[in-house]
């Protein structure tokens, strides 16, 4: 039986939640079955957690300066892109089966795929406001021209039977469940070194600090809770945006001391996550968040905004949805959500099993065989 042939895109091979999910899905892809290599068109850090036996590939016509400009110049003139040779020159030596376009950002991959007669598919991880990031007639294109479509929740898949996608499968996303490792020695270093009151519940958000992902709610709850004995931390990247700056001295005119913002970590990222009692996700549009599921594999009561994916993974034994986007609403369900986990009157049941690498890798197959059998 031949393996089907697959090519891969990716935009950044970041430490997003689509991309490790791709990380994931690629370390435990049945290799006797299927043939894959990966491009991305940036040179990401999960380069260096791929198995050496999946081939990667990243863009090089953003290299330097000089292939910058060349690239822009051959855009202008007409001549074919930089980037659509090295892809077809790989196209062209691997033949596989389809090209599979991991997240909706990949414009420029579409229209080559288009412009060559390619057939691809694409895995959208993103709800309505992420739709912005693209124009009108690219996600047309994108949509009318996929061999089939993969959402990562219901929220998203309805999306894309509204844009007309003809064959929508769902493909939750996932995570690595042997990466993630606790040492209760260090969580309780980290309490000492945040100045977390003893006595205090540790509240914990983890994510971008954007908008989308309601860092300026959690930050406005924090001051709504300042007199509590609770602790908010967020846990996440920078865009140094002026919504940060904003944020900032917010924190500083409210002077909001049970509260604290820490960069990006990676050997001690669970052990934050751990310090939690709550985690509470704030989003305000989230399709299907790894945070979440990690969270829960870690024992964590869940409470969260109506925002996606959650209202789907979520039930009373794992967590809270709140349906309100009013402040004082969300600080006081909030604050009893704290307190039925303080008094045991929750307790929160780890159901993350079915979201694990190897079972999700399955359905991953699945789709994949199903989809080109036809």
């Amino acid at each position: 039986m031949n393996k089907i042939k697959i090519l891969f895109f990716t935009p950044y091979f970041g430490r997003t939640g689509s991309e490790m999910m791709l990380l994931n899905i690629l370390k435990n892809l049945d290799q006797t079955k299927f043939e894959f290599i990966l491009f991305s068109l940036q040179n990401g850090e999960l380069k260096n957690e791929l198995p050496t036996s999946i081939k990667f590939y990243s863009d090089k016509s953003t290299s330097s300066i000089s292939k910058r400009i060349q690239n822009k110049l051959r855009k202008k003139l007409g001549y074919t892109s930089l980037l659509e040779k090295q892809i077809l020159k790989l196209n062209n030596e691997f033949k596989p089966d389809i090209w599979y376009l991991n997240t909706l950002i990949l414009a420029d991959i579409v229209e080559i795929a288009i412009k060559n007669k390619v057939k691809y598919a694409v895995h959208f991880h993103e709800l309505l406001s992420q739709y912005n990031y693209v124009s009108y007639s690219v996600l047309n294109k994108t949509i009318s021209n996929s061999s089939f479509t993969v959402g990562c929740c219901n929220a998203v898949c309805e999306n894309l039977k509204t844009l007309g996608s003809k064959r929508v499968f769902k493909q939750f996303e996932c995570i690595d469940d042997t990466s993630i490792i606790v040492n209760s020695e260090r969580q309780e270093q980290i309490k000492i070194e945040t100045n977390i009151p003893k006595d205090f519940q540790v509240i914990v958000m983890s994510g971008q600090r954007i908008d989308r992902k309601g860092y300026d709610l959690f930050i406005e709850i924090a001051q709504k809770l300042k007199n509590e004995k609770l602790f908010f931390i967020w846990l996440g990247g920078s865009k140094n945006s002026g919504f940060e700056f904003f944020m900032d001295k917010y924190i500083d005119q409210f002077q909001i001391k049970n509260l604290r913002v820490i960069h990006p970590q990676k050997s001690d990222y669970y052990n934050y996550l751990n310090c939690a009692d709550i985690f509470f996700l704030s989003s305000r549009e989230d399709p299907f968040p790894l945070v979440m599921l990690e969270a829960n594999y870690l024992g964590k009561y869940i409470v969260a905004l109506n925002s996606g994916g959650a209202v789907e993974f979520l039930d009373t034994n794992k967590g809270h949805i709140i349906n309100s986007w009013n402040i004082d609403d969300i600080a006081r369900e909030l604050k009893i959500c704290c307190t039925n986990v303080k008094e045991k009157i929750i307790h929160p049941v780890f159901k993350t099993e079915n979201y694990f690498a190897k079972p999700q890798t399955l359905l991953f197959e699945s789709i994949l065989q199903n989809s080109l059998s036809k």
